[in-house]
């Protein structure tokens, strides 16, 4: 028999990162690992996005997902998951980069959690040394299930391991059929993240104010308001706003085109450079602020997606993960994503979760603040400064979608 690996990812989240251009100084091997996983993140975005509807993943969890599948990829189908991911980039210590760049994030003055977890039909073996790198690096803890002979009690379990590592954020991850008595192996990943404002809004300030969707109907939606010094950019395109939380390491980078019609334009342009360019031009201005409410789910299979990017024969039996089994009897069969944010007065909260499944066979501050009004379609990014990793990515369309 042939192994599937399905990889689900789950993502709660409403936070923001990077307060300003300054970034933290890092070790050069860890900037190229942050580097790679910021332009899979705008490769991934352009693949997902849809020209109406909110947006929310979390690349971060994506990546860390991949990378310890990729950690037992051997010959042309390592490669391949490198190219996608741009882990060529990092160079081989990869897997103590992902670690490093953990830890890292464990001191950022907010609430982020990261987990990992195998889970392993019991009878089926891994290789000792791929089970002893996943808790290494990545304090991955090896489970015993069943999958063939209690197939829904073994989803409970992972469902459950899931909403715990979220706060009850991401619930029914794996859902009836994700798997089945030919799963060998789940690989997952959960992220949780909470923050609050460093400046929050004042809730007496928010009212019922219009939003226009991209479909250019009209949905009144709870505005926030607030007028304070923010880090701030503008071209004659677009306004770039940055939230920062306390600590003053994670923030939210907002992305508004001044064009309301022009958020398709704004989406095809961005990536990693442009990313890191307007990092660079934001300064410290004092900005009028209105910015709505938020609060949706998204679920993604992004088996399709990352075929289509690339990464190919992973989904197929001729697929080589010999490093993981010493065998080469494994592929991947899903990879499943679901997220949740939510953004209000007093802050953000994220929660992100994947698994795979394994199955046999410089501006002049003016007098006057600056006004970002985001009353249409807009972008926002949580990001770290402290390692210029991008944890979440997402689109506002509607924020009265729930």
């Amino acid at each position: 028999m042939l192994v599937k690996i399905s990889r689900l990812l789950l993502i709660f989240s409403v936070c923001v990162l990077a307060m300003h251009p300054v970034l933290f100084s890092q070790e050069p091997d860890l900037k190229k690992l942050t580097k790679g996983n910021g332009i899979f993140c705008f490769d991934l975005y352009k693949k997902i996005k849809i020209k109406q509807g909110n947006l929310f993943i979390s690349p971060y969890s994506i990546s860390t997902a991949l990378s310890m599948t990729y950690a037992g990829a051997r010959g042309a189908t390592a490669e391949e998951i490198s190219k996608v991911m741009h882990f060529d980039l990092a160079g081989a210590e990869i897997n103590k980069d992902f670690r490093d760049l953990t830890d890292s994030l464990s001191d950022t003055g907010c609430q982020l959690n990261i987990a990992n977890a195998l889970w392993l039909q019991k009878g089926e073996a891994l290789l000792p040394d791929y089970v002893s790198l996943v808790d290494k690096f990545y304090e991955g803890r090896l489970n015993i299930v069943d999958f063939r002979g209690a197939t829904e009690e073994v989803r409970s379990t992972i469902n459950s391991w899931v909403e715990e590592k979220t706060q009850d954020k991401i619930k029914e991850l794996l859902r009836s059929g994700d798997i089945d008595a030919a799963t060998m192996l789940v690989l997952t990943n959960a992220i949780y993240f909470k923050g609050f404002w460093l400046s929050k809004f004042d809730n007496a300030l928010t009212k019922e104010e219009p939003f226009d969707t991209a479909l250019g109907a009209k949905v009144n939606t709870p505005m926030m308001h607030i007028e304070k010094d923010f880090n701030y950019a503008e071209d004659g395109d677009m306004q770039v706003l940055a939230l920062p939380y306390r600590g003053s390491r994670l923030e939210m980078l907002v992305f508004l085109p001044k064009d309301k019609s022009k958020i398709a334009r704004i989406e095809a342009e961005l990536d990693y450079l442009t990313f890191e360019a307007w990092l660079s031009k934001l300064n410290d201005e004092k900005v009028s602020v209105a910015l709505p409410k938020f609060k949706f789910n998204s679920r993604y299979m992004l088996a399709d997606t990352l075929k289509e990017m690339g990464m190919t024969s992973v989904f197929s039996g001729g697929a080589d993960f010999s490093g993981i089994t010493g065998k080469n009897n494994i592929f991947i069969d899903k990879i499943i994503h679901q997220a949740f944010v939510e953004v209000n007065e007093e802050g953000t909260e994220a929660a992100a979760a994947t698994a795979v499944t394994m199955t046999r066979g410089a501006m002049i501050t003016p007098k006057e603040p600056k006004v970002f009004i985001a009353d249409h379609p807009f972008i926002f990014i949580i990001y770290d400064k402290g390692t210029s990793s991008i944890l979440f990515i997402g689109k506002v369309d509607d924020p009265s979608q729930a």
